[in-house]
């Protein structure tokens, strides 16, 4: 569920049993939007998580085909870490940094 507040986007996330890879675009979590430009662009977000579990994450999800993406969550892989995932020409590249706000 999602609503525009003063200006900004709220978007409550539903617990789901599959993770989001499962689920593909169609996961309920995820909010698909065009940027609404061709060339460069800037996202700004403002993210309160707390994952509690193994492999539970929340995070921005760039995204221009299955081969060309950019996703930037805060999940806990055996402790809590900011984890960067690009993918370019069907090539990932993983990035991981222990991270112990809640605030990203």
């Amino acid at each position: 569920m999602w609503q525009l507040v003063d200006e900004s986007l709220d978007l409550k996330v539903v617990p789901v049993g599959e993770g989001l890879w499962a689920g593909g675009r169609k996961h309920p979590n995820l909010l698909p939007r065009d940027p609404g430009t061709k060339g460069d662009f800037a996202v700004e977000v403002h993210l309160n998580s707390k994952p509690t579990s193994e492999c539970e994450h929340a995070g921005v999800f760039l995204y221009a085909d299955g081969d060309n993406w950019v996703a930037l969550n805060k999940e806990i892989l055996g402790k809590p870490e900011i984890v960067m995932v690009a993918e370019k020409a069907a090539k990932p590249m993983v990035r991981q940094k222990p991270y112990e706000y809640e605030e990203v």
